[in-house]
């Protein structure tokens, strides 16, 4: 289980620059209150995320999925950010990145306890996703000069570099069947969703629009994805099957923009961050049923 991370934006200047959240250290600038990368816990009873709300730093937290208080997890010196669960429930990785420094992957168990690194190359590595026999994770990453899809086994530390585009192919998410990377990238004049073999090779569109397509979060059944529709500037959840077809929008609030979907583990919500649009920067945890009923707001960081 995973979440597509903030840092997604950081490889994107054109969605950046429409309403995307801030990424950690870009500029070194006070950053606005961020709730941020939404991930379920495999039994569907909690939402982990980032927020820099309380020291500006970004910690790893959980609120329940129903609504609740949220519950630090993490205190560590440094932005903490893209929580994913492995499929089993027994391990979190997630993006560190302390101060001065690139992000690498680490993995804890299920409480953020008995951490580990896992990647140490001294480059831009975050946004991981776990494949479905919890051995390794694929992430993106900027060595070599250019972001592209890596995998990693986490017990061995041996990598294998899954795409090899000119252009930035970012926010992975491996499929639940354990077939298909999903991720973005800018191929035909705008952004779109792509698929990758886990081993490499065998790229193929899965969703492209006539306007940018983001931010892929596949369903339990492997066969439908969440992602974001982005048109003149704003942001809407949709679904689509995997081969594109059936497109669906899911929300759809004008006033509101949206990011970062999460599918829930039974398939029937789906967690993503928002705030007001224009609004000043602040991002909030929302969830909505994949019917589109019943959204609801889970944090208040931003005071909306």
């Amino acid at each position: 289980m995973r979440a597509v991370s903030l840092a997604l934006v950081a490889a994107l200047p054109v969605l950046a620059a429409t309403s995307g959240p801030t990424p950690p250290g870009a500029d070194g600038s006070a950053k606005p209150c961020q709730s941020v990368d939404p991930a379920w816990s495999p039994d569907g009873h909690w939402i982990y995320f980032a927020s820099n709300c309380l020291d500006g730093e970004l910690d790893l937290y959980r609120i329940p999925a129903g609504g609740g208080e949220p519950e630090r997890l993490t205190t560590t010196p440094g932005d903490e950010h893209g929580p994913a669960f492995s499929r089993d429930g027994s391990q979190v990785a997630f993006a560190y990145q302390p101060k001065g420094e690139p992000p690498d992957l680490w993995i804890a168990g299920a409480d953020l306890t008995g951490r580990r690194r896992i990647t140490h190359d001294g480059h831009t590595d975050w946004d991981p996703t776990w494949s479905a026999h919890g051995q390794r994770l694929a992430f993106e990453s900027g060595r070599d000069g250019n972001v592209d899809i890596w995998t990693v086994d986490v017990k061995t530390g041996e990598e294998v570099r899954v795409t090899r585009s000119p252009d930035p192919d970012v926010g992975p998410d491996w499929s639940p069947d354990g077939s298909v990377i999903a991720y973005q990238s800018r191929r035909e004049g705008h952004y779109g969703i792509y698929g990758a073999s886990p081993s490499g090779g065998d790229e193929r569109a899965l969703v492209v629009l006539d306007v940018d397509a983001a931010a892929p979060a596949w369903f339990p059944d492997s066969r439908r994805l969440a992602f974001i529709r982005v048109e003149e500037g704003h942001h809407e959840i949709w679904t689509a099957a995997a081969d594109g077809s059936d497109p669906k929008r899911l929300l759809g609030d004008p006033d509101l923009a949206e990011f970062l979907p999460a599918v829930s583990p039974d398939g029937r919500s789906v967690a993503f961050i928002a705030r007001p649009a224009g609004g000043d920067g602040t991002w909030d945890i929302e969830v909505v049923g994949t019917d589109g009923s019943n959204p609801r707001r889970l944090t208040r960081t931003g005071g909306w």
